[in-house]
């Protein structure tokens, strides 16, 4: 999963990205957000859903406060967002960042290779659906799950 630092001070943090659709074959996505804060719910929670792309996704401790119904003191440095989604593309599949499927070979049936593969999510995804990130550099997030936590970004 995907991890961004949006600084060790949440008084003071804010988080900018953009989510893209390279591939142009997906109709919507939904995002859901967990946190690990004291007192967190434990199901995520609805955070953003869009039809059109590409999507702003950014956000302040104020307005995740406001999300969870705490006060923003809540947020300590440590405490992490864990973004999940469920994608639907142009022909109707449905693809849920917490559920994974697919045949893969066991070392007992031989290694993975170019001509025997294994099949993800039955094989049906054969390109980059939406496109990923990285630490901050470029601050285009992979549309299936990411991380946002409040520690300081990492030095390259």
């Amino acid at each position: 999963m995907t991890r961004y630092y949006i600084g060790d001070d949440p008084s003071t943090a804010s988080f900018t990205a953009t989510v893209e659709d390279p591939n142009n074959n997906v109709t919507s996505v939904e995002f859901f957000v967990e946190s690990n804060f004291t007192g967190a719910p434990e199901e995520p929670i609805a955070f953003l859903s869009a039809t059109t792309f590409p999507i702003d996704v950014s956000f302040t401790t104020a307005d995740m406060a406001a999300l969870f119904g705490v006060p923003a003191e809540t947020f300590e440095e440590g405490d992490r967002f864990v973004f999940t989604s469920l994608v639907t593309t142009t022909d109707g599949t449905v693809y849920n960042s917490m559920v994974t499927g697919g045949e893969f070979p066991t070392p007992e049936e031989g290694s993975l290779t170019v001509e025997d593969p294994g099949t993800w999510n039955g094989g049906t995804i054969d390109q980059v659906l939406l496109q990923g990130g990285d630490t901050g550099v470029n601050f285009l997030l992979p549309a299936n799950a990411y991380v946002v936590k409040y520690e300081a970004p990492v030095e390259e």
